[in-house]
């Protein structure tokens, strides 16, 4: 622990001592590349849940102290399932200064001897001092199974330039990222629809450099922050943003909330512009509950996996954002599998030429303004003589691998007793005649979902 004296000066002095400790120590991190990608939740923090890969993320000395039996089992259970293990400090947890519990972090170091994941969220004018109070704590911690844990801060991020902020004036972030690197390896942007994101529309701010729209602009700021970070990010590190579906940061000036089939979309941007994961927060917006949000992040981040479970290089295909025209597409290419989402939310249709992998060269495409489009482009696997077929699909009639209406149109042409010769596949149930058993037969294949 740092003796406040220590501490002085939250700008440059707070930089400084920083700069000075970390000039001395060892490498910070040893990437663990089985710990990445990580989905974590502000709310999942007790048990595993059984159904989504939500790392859980316990609050030690928060809600409960931070040696609780509850976090204890959690901490033990994460262990045996050989799972991650990551915690998150807020301000009442804040080492030195915590105002509930400053001791929560080194007590929960003192009892585990490992952890994977430090996050903070620190909100306070003594934000800067918590955060090198904690580095310290974690990253001079005597086991290198501490101190090689990843670290991240809300919302700390490298790129000293953020064209997402609200105006040109506040562009500027140099001394934000000036804090990360030294002993911070995850970037943390907060990339959330703000509703004061509206002033992207707003010549008095930006000039010429205006979105086409509000909704275009909430679009547009989130992923121009995580490409802020993604740009500027030191080799070896990860980028975790921050998620929520809309954050209202301009009470009595109403912004309509963007659809939610625009957080789904982001999502799919982000991965494909590789993110390594997520922190979801939860859903500000009535009718849509967090819960709902959690699943649809869920779904969204593994509508991807055909491509990104493939083995090779992967390949992203832009970085870039379009802030003027509202149009924003992300791509990646992965042995010889391609997904490319595009995204107009301009003020027109759009055509839209898919890169000349994966598809005929210079396919281009119509996107109606308002819309979001997700490509996916998977290579067949490569024939194997060795290998023998699928058996027939019962109740496929036409081939086509699924069974549906269109086989029970052929089940009802083919009325009558089979031929002598044999061959008879709409005879379902073998006794020599397609009737109406048969359909019947075939109805159940349809309600069941048997074959699809």
């Amino acid at each position: 622990m740092i003796p406040m004296t220590q501490l002085s000066g939250r700008r440059i002095g707070a930089s400084a001592l920083l700069a000075g400790a970390f000039a001395c120590a060892a490498p910070i991190h040893a990437a663990d590349p089985n710990l990445r990608p990580r989905i974590h939740d502000w709310h999942v923090r007790y048990t595993i849940p059984a159904t989504l890969d939500i790392i859980p993320t316990p609050h030690p000395g928060w809600d409960l102290p931070a040696l609780h039996p509850t976090y204890l089992q959690l901490y033990a259970a994460l262990e045996a399932a050989g799972l991650p293990i990551g915690i998150m400090l807020r301000n009442g947890t804040a080492p030195v200064m915590g105002w509930q519990d400053p001791f929560a972090l080194q007590k929960t170091l003192d009892h585990l001897g490992k952890i994977d994941y430090v996050f903070s969220d620190f909100e306070s004018e003594v934000e800067d001092l918590a955060l090198i109070s904690m580095i310290f704590e974690v990253r001079f911690h005597d086991s290198p199974l501490v101190a090689n844990a990843w670290m991240g801060a809300y919302p700390h991020y490298p790129g000293t330039v953020d064209l997402a902020a609200y105006s040109q004036v506040t562009s500027d972030r140099t001394y934000n990222a000036s804090l990360y690197g030294y002993g911070l390896d995850v970037a943390m942007p907060n990339c959330y629809p703000y509703s004061l994101f509206k002033m992207h529309t707003m010549p008095e701010f930006w000039g010429t450099f205006i979105a086409p729209n509000v909704r275009s602009a909430l679009f547009w700021a989130p992923l121009e922050r995580a490409m802020t970070a993604k740009r500027a990010l030191p080799p070896g590190h990860l980028l975790i943003p921050w998620m929520a579906p809309f954050v209202n940061n301009t009470p009595g000036e109403p912004v309509e909330i963007p659809p939610k089939e625009d957080g789904i979309a982001l999502m799919h941007h982000l991965r494909l512009r590789g993110v390594d994961g997520y922190y979801v927060l939860e859903s500000f917006v009535a009718g849509y509950s967090t819960a709902q949000y959690r699943l649809d992040m869920n779904n969204a981040w593994h509508e991807l996996d055909v491509v990104f479970d493939r083995s090779g290089p992967l390949t992203i295909l832009t970085l870039d954002t379009d802030k003027v025209s509202g149009v924003q597409w992300s791509g990646v290419v992965r042995d010889g599998a391609v997904a490319v989402a595009v995204s107009n939310l301009g003020n027109g249709p759009v055509n839209f030429t898919l890169p000349a992998i994966g598809w005929p060269a210079g396919e281009t495409i119509k996107v109606d303004p308002g819309t979001h489009r997700l490509f996916i482009s998977v290579p067949p696997e490569p024939s194997d003589p060795d290998r023998p077929l699928p058996a027939p699909l019962r109740g496929d009639l036409n081939g086509d691998g699924v069974v549906n209406i269109a086989d029970l149109v052929i089940l009802r042409a083919a009325f009558g007793a089979c031929p002598p010769e044999g061959g008879c596949p709409a005879d379902l149930n073998g006794d020599g005649v397609v009737d109406a058993a048969d359909a019947q037969l075939l109805r159940t294949m349809l309600t069941s979902g048997a074959g699809s």
